[in-house]
Formats: structure tokens, sequence, C-alpha cells
């Protein structure tokens, strides 16, 4: 089916978002990877960024039909990230796109939870998220333009002893950082939006998120399916879509 859709875009008007520049953080899991390849596959000029597992970005790299720039960065070093959009202007001329995929997954339970796991997961998705868009945006607001997608988790909203409070809450901000940075740059037509993925094949929880028959739609998603709605996001067809979250769960959590 995602396939299907992807196409049915792709026959409307070809690769409907060449020439974007796009920044993709996170990069290095299945579900960032996916993002930037169909970025890549509707004509974006794709910036990859990872750090965790390097190996799997470098050795993937290749899959991307477009042009491609791989950035080893950790979001949570402000002069890191500051690289990755100087080397991304040099190289592409700008910055349209920006997903933040917090990638730190580690699982623990209230009573085994430490304070270190606590500072990673915040850092990795809020200190990393806020560093990237503290340097892209003064770029969007020059080109008057601008998407933002910040990638959160049906924990977020629905809550899951799989991964643990330090995760859910960390996602959960993931999600207010969107909602305040709408009212703060629609004036200068940038976007601003979240995506929730549930259960996603090779993104679940060491014991399982959530049974997949217990999903409406009784399987896991795919990373692909996730990245369908992050690419709608940031695209001509999301133009009037700011401070909206996209549920991409099956309907394992509903609104």
């Amino acid at each position: 089916m995602i396939n299907e859709t992807v196409d049915y875009f792709k026959r409307l008007s070809g690769p409907f978002m060449k020439g974007q520049r796009a920044i993709v953080s996170g990069a290095d899991d299945p579900i960032g990877f996916a993002i930037a390849r169909k970025l890549s596959e509707l004509g974006a000029f794709v910036t990859l960024c990872g750090e965790r597992r390097w190996d799997y970005l470098e050795e993937r790299a290749g899959e991307l039909p477009g042009a491609y720039l791989l950035c080893r960065c950790d979001g949570r070093e402000e002069h890191e990230v500051r690289d990755v959009i100087k080397e991304t202007r040099a190289r592409f001329g700008g910055v349209e796109i920006l997903v933040n995929n917090p990638t730190l997954r580690e699982a623990a339970s209230i009573e085994t939870v430490t304070e270190s796991q606590i500072r990673e997961a915040y850092e990795d998705a809020v200190l990393g998220a806020l560093n990237f868009v503290r340097a892209v945006a003064p770029v969007m607001k020059h080109q008057n333009q601008g998407r933002i997608v910040n990638m959160g988790h049906f924990t977020a909203k629905s809550g899951s002893a799989a991964w643990g409070p330090h995760f859910a809450a960390a996602r959960s901000a993931m999600l207010g950082i969107s909602k305040e940075l709408t009212t703060e740059l629609f004036p200068y037509h940038i976007t601003v939006n979240s995506v929730a993925p549930g259960v996603i094949k090779g993104c679940t929880a060491p014991h399982g998120d959530v049974n997949p028959m217990h999903v409406p739609l009784g399987r896991e998603g795919t990373p692909e399916e996730v990245a369908a709605a992050v690419v709608f996001l940031c695209s001509v067809y999301a133009n009037f879509i700011t401070g909206a979250c996209i549920d991409v769960n099956g309907g394992a959590y509903m609104d």
C-alpha cells in the first residue's frame, strides 16, 4: 500500500519534492533512514545525520537515488549541529526541511531507570531537536519558508510499560516543542508538525511495545509507512497544516 501511494504521487506530479533541501537527524535507525530515502526518491537533496550507528548509515546511504551528504553528528553538541547546517548549505545551497528523529531507545521501569538514563533520553530528544531548530531557523526565516517535523511516539499519548517513563516523557516533550514552535515560526511560513509512530518493525522495545494482535490493523507498521506521513508533512500537500500530530500506529491509540 505504501509503495502504491508513493507511486500515485509520482504519477500525479513527478518527483514533487525536486530540489528541496532536507536534513534528517537520526538517519542511522530504520525510521530515520526510511524518511531520508523517501525524501530522496521524491527528488529532495538529503543530509543524513547519525552517530550511534554510523556503520549502518555508511553501508546503506548508497540506496538513496539522489544527491546526499553524510554528516557524523551528535545532536547534543551545538557546534556539531551548526557544522551540519553549514555543510548542507555549502553543498546544496539552503535548507527547506528538517526532520528531528531521536534514536535513543533504552527501556527501563520506574524502579530501574537511572538518573543518567533520564538525562540521556531528554538530551537525545529535546536538546538535540532544539539545537537543530536553533541552527536552522535563521536559514528558513531568510528563505521565508520551511518544514520542521519532530518525531514523537504513541507512548507519549497512551503510556507503555515497554519503554519506561523517561522515554515517554522525552517523546511527550517533542510533541510540546512542535506546538510551541508553531506559534513562533508561522509568520515566516515555517510549518512545524509531529509524527507519532506506534509498533514499528525493527523499532520495538526489548519485550515488545504492544502485541501486534492488539493493534486493530493486526500487524506491526513499517518504517516506510512512518516515512510516508513525514514526507507528506514536508510537501506542498501540507501547506495548510501546522501544529498537528499524525499518528501512525494502526489504530493502537486514537485521539
